[in-house]
């Protein structure tokens, strides 16, 4: 996996684009939107591309929830999901107003390529946005992983998986946040891409319901 050093830490510098867990066992694709709700009603894992399509294989693979938290880990061995402390850390080296610095240098609309100083080479892949895909060529958007002693489908709750995404604001470019979905759909019906941290795997549980 190609690395990059940002802040104090090393980040992968692609998105993540394994059908496999850290044991062997594979993860099923999803190849339409009646599977995507099939395999979020069973709590199964399972990726996609964007629009279904393996001609978007560039953006690496989209991931269910179920594939984030299952026990046998889907980041690669020394590596982890990086958590909202994480990502607000690297918020903090690179600057939420300096989005230009991780987005790559092609692939953005109307010429807002980055100029991927960093090495992030952040891609406009958009996201899952229960069972839609959404934001191709405008937002980049990555799972979070958090530490829970209980599940609650919806967001509003204290430590939520936020994702960190980059979008554009209409007078201040782009920007990189992580934030909560406003609108409480259920994080559980979307997918994002990953960007693996070298560290520890945490563990979700759930009760039974060198730059800058």
């Amino acid at each position: 996996m190609k690395e990059v050093i940002i802040g104090p830490n090393t980040w992968a510098a692609e998105n993540l684009n394994t059908a496999n867990f850290r044991n062997g066992d594979s993860i099923d694709e999803i190849t339409n939107q009646e599977e995507w709700f099939k395999f979020i009603e069973s709590e199964t894992p399972g990726w996609c591309y964007y629009n279904f399509d393996q001609e978007n294989e560039k953006y690496g693979k989209i991931y269910n929830f179920y594939a984030v938290i299952d026990d046998r880990g889907l980041a690669p061995s020394g590596w982890k999901i990086p958590s909202n402390s994480d990502w607000d850390e690297f918020i903090e080296s690179i600057g939420e107003n300096n989005a230009d610095l991780i987005k790559d240098t092609s692939g953005w609309w109307e010429d807002e390529n980055g100029t991927n100083q960093s090495g992030f080479s952040a891609l406009p892949g958009g996201y899952n946005y229960n069972g839609d895909f959404c934001f191709e060529g405008a937002i980049a958007m990555w799972w979070s992983m958090e530490e829970f002693t209980k599940f609650k489908a919806y967001v509003d709750f204290d430590n939520e998986p936020e994702p960190l995404f980059i979008y554009p604001e209409d007078t201040h470019g782009y920007k990189i946040h992580r934030g909560i979905n406003e609108e409480k759909i259920s994080i559980t019906c979307n997918g994002y891409y990953i960007r693996c941290l070298k560290g520890k795997s945490i563990k979700y549980f759930r009760s039974s319901s060198t730059f800058l």
